[in-house]
């Protein structure tokens, strides 16, 4: 990594990543069950905190390997956008999802959840947006394949982020 990926890295990924973070530990704590299944017994201040670093590594980790599978995508469409750029899309293409658990703050199932759907649409609309000018590619159609290939990419690691996540959570109650 450059000193500039390092820096929008710090500057941004990070700080963004600790939103799920702190809104997860809020939740656990502040409006336990109205938004995220009761944890029975609730998770101790320190519980919720371990989970919560976990959750931050494991999204610094994806969002690193993020770019480096945009980077290799790169090879279908035969054309190789330079780190930063992969960095950058893969940094900014998530915001909408890093910025969704600030409507934690709502005590409501059903809230949350359409502003997820929101935040991946978002997401989705970030992805097509960029890959023409992140690929340089003139084909609209192989743009669209791309922001696809992406975008399932992109899901499966989500998936994979919240699957590891309920892991830890179990783990964390095994081990009272």
């Amino acid at each position: 990594m450059d000193s500039q990926v390092g820096r929008m890295t710090w500057l941004y990924v990070v700080l963004m990543s600790l939103i799920p973070v702190g809104m997860f530990i809020y939740a656990m704590h502040v409006t336990s069950g109205a938004t995220l299944p009761v944890v029975v017994p609730a998770l101790s201040l320190g519980e919720a905190m371990t989970v919560g670093a976990v959750l931050f590594v494991l999204e610094i980790g994806m969002f690193a390997l993020m770019a480096l599978i945009i980077r290799q995508l790169g090879d279908v469409v035969d054309t190789r956008p330079d780190d930063r750029q992969c960095y950058r899309f893969a940094a900014l293409a998530p915001t909408p999802l890093w910025l969704a658990p600030l409507a934690l703050f709502v005590p409501s199932a059903w809230f949350n959840g359409a502003v997820l759907m929101v935040a991946w649409c978002g997401s989705a609309a970030l992805i097509y947006r960029g890959v023409e000018p992140l690929f340089r590619l003139k084909d609209s159609r192989r743009a669209q394949l791309m922001g696809t290939f992406i975008l399932l990419i992109g899901m499966i690691v989500w998936a994979t982020l919240m699957v590891v996540l309920t892991l830890i959570l179990g783990l964390m109650l095994a081990l009272r």
